[in-house]
């Protein structure tokens, strides 16, 4: 054959095959997420600490996403009304839940009926921040400083007494780590919340507590209550004075701290792009500057920017030192 020939006869079946594949039904891309108003769920009432903190980030997460952003105010049951919404929304991205160690870990490891697995039942996608925990003590106890307060506790076992917000409360449940540490004993005091317990301790008829920053701030500002120690890695910058637990020479609070944990999750399979596209934009408002100073001077809270890897694994340490705090508590008879 011609070589003038050959090449015509290719370039023809060449055009055809392209008529044929251009007349072929194309598949419909999907459209980029997040393309419709997403509705974000708090297991809180409207105007609690929690709904106060969520409203202006969502503002902001909705100005980084061009989208909508509906915050849909769930409380009651234990988390279960909320957690039941996002279990049966479908996995698409357009229902979130702000969950807190509360809902994440303690409910979940003293076995509140909360019928969900975090783990096998949300996705996480990334953190908002904590409420660091405060060891306060009246202000007639002779220690003055965390360091003779630990040693007084371990050389008077059972001497000293501790408020808390009720029997298997996360002010419960942090002391009885911090006397598992120290090898010593205090007579537990439930009370009907924390907010009772620090005013017990104020009038001094309890001796010490550790309750969330939210809580015993405003009291040891206004000089009723001393503070002792602190749960957090550093020291905060409102009580500079006061150490973290491991500078007062007591290791491992830190990675067992409950308080005001708040994190994005949302139903389990979420699509991995769609949980890091929130992921990314949450932590873009947390880690800068204008959202730190917010969440530390107006809510006492620690801004706290991790990943979705990050936020899991943070879950599945807590509940693990949680549920050896459980054990322990089971078997000491003044729990």
């Amino acid at each position: 054959m011609e070589p003038e020939k050959w090449a015509r006869r290719y370039w023809l079946a060449t055009a055809a095959s392209l008529l044929l594949a251009a007349s072929a039904p194309v598949p419909a891309l999907s459209a980029a997420y997040p393309s419709r108003p997403i509705t974000l769920i708090v297991p809180f009432a409207a105007g609690s600490s929690t709904d106060s903190v969520v409203r202006p980030l969502a503002k902001k997460l909705a100005h980084l996403l061009h989208v909508q952003i509906i915050v849909l105010n769930r409380p009651g049951g234990n988390f279960a009304v909320a957690s039941n919404v996002l279990k049966a929304s479908p996995a698409d991205g357009y229902t979130l839940l702000v969950a807190t160690g509360s809902m994440l870990v303690q409910n979940y490891v003293l076995g509140k009926n909360v019928g969900y697995d975090p783990l096998r039942d949300f996705s996480f996608i990334g953190t908002i921040g904590i409420h660091p925990g405060i060891l306060v003590a009246r202000n007639n106890l002779p220690a003055n400083d965390a360091h003779s307060l630990f040693a007084y506790a371990r050389a008077h076992p059972g001497q000293l007494n501790f408020a808390s917000g009720g029997v298997g409360s996360a002010s419960h449940v942090m002391m009885e780590y911090v006397l598992s540490a120290l090898h010593t004993d205090m007579v537990h005091v439930p009370m009907s919340g924390d907010n009772q317990a620090m005013l017990e301790l104020a009038a001094g008829r309890v001796d010490v507590a550790l309750t969330a920053a939210q809580v015993a701030l405003p009291l040891v500002k206004a000089g009723r209550v001393k503070a002792m120690a602190v749960t957090t890695p550093e020291r905060l910058a409102y009580l500079p004075n006061v150490p973290t637990f491991s500078q007062a020479g007591l290791l491992g609070v830190e990675s067992v701290h409950p308080y005001g944990l708040a994190g994005l999750v949302g139903p389990a399979g979420m699509p991995l792009v769609d949980v890091q596209i929130i992921g990314k934009a949450l932590r873009q408002i947390i880690s800068s500057s204008e959202e730190s100073i917010t969440l530390r001077d107006r809510f006492h809270m620690e801004p706290y920017a991790k990943t979705s890897e990050e936020f899991r694994h943070l879950i599945q340490i807590q509940i693990r030192n949680w549920a050896e705090i459980a054990e322990r508590m089971r078997a000491s008879p003044r729990s």
